[in-house]
């Protein structure tokens, strides 16, 4: 089957918020391409990256470790250095609020992990501010 109408994103049109932990291969090809990447101190620059896409609508993609281990483990590749919940929720909002949003997907989320169900307990709104 073809999808001959599909085209990929351009990497100009992409940016990475609160991304701290690539393995080797990933932050070569990271690095050789035009990808904007927002660390967690960074945040301020979110609200200028969206003005500065080129796209009409975005797709929003939330791998829940990009969470701080301090607001709960989402996986086994959790780590430290990452968003609190009010910061991701933060960041959604103004995402939401500043570029259309045509879809998106919270991932990364393992349950058996989430012992203390933190991270479960924020997905509903994750998903809500998502869709708004």
């Amino acid at each position: 089957m073809q999808f001959e109408s599909f085209q990929p994103v351009p990497d100009t049109d992409i940016i990475q918020v609160g991304v701290r932990a690539y393995d080797p291969a990933e932050m070569e090809l990271i690095e050789q391409s035009a990808i904007r990447r927002i660390a967690v101190a960074q945040l301020s620059d979110l609200r200028n990256a969206l003005h500065e896409l080129a796209g009409a609508c975005v797709y929003v993609h939330v791998d829940v470790d990009v969470l701080d281990i301090s607001e709960g483990s989402a996986n086994g590749w959790a780590c430290s250095g990452g968003l609190r919940v009010g910061q991701l929720y933060d960041a959604l909002d103004l995402i939401a609020r500043t570029v259309p949003i045509a879809g998106g997907a919270v991932t990364c989320y393992d349950p058996a992990v989430d012992l203390d169900g933190r991270i479960g307990a924020s997905i509903p709104q994750i998903v809500e501010l998502l869709a708004s």
